[in-house]
């Protein structure tokens, strides 16, 4: 997977279309159809997903379980934090 545009992106209404876009370049991610009733909630999450990502990878590397090494001490991957860590790889 190549990588994403950086963030921070930013959800806005422009002539009746939610657009996620970097606010700094004025870069366009996507643009989100008009006429649901959840296309401002959803450009919203679109446009959080970088700020997410970094969160996530910032858990995985304290889980209390694991202290962040993503094994527990039998060897096994950590069930606390083993899905958000295999998400955060696929994300790269």
């Amino acid at each position: 997977m190549s990588k994403h545009t950086p963030g921070p992106w930013k959800a806005e209404s422009v002539m009746g279309v939610w657009v996620v876009g970097t606010p700094a370049d004025k870069h366009l991610i996507v643009k989100v159809p008009a006429g649901s009733i959840d296309c401002e909630a959803n450009a919203a999450l679109i446009a959080a997903a970088p700020e997410l990502l970094e969160q996530l990878r910032r858990m995985v590397n304290c889980c209390y379980r694991c202290e962040g090494y993503g094994i527990i001490g039998s060897g096994k991957p950590c069930s606390v934090c083993a899905d958000a860590r295999a998400l955060v790889e696929r994300l790269k």
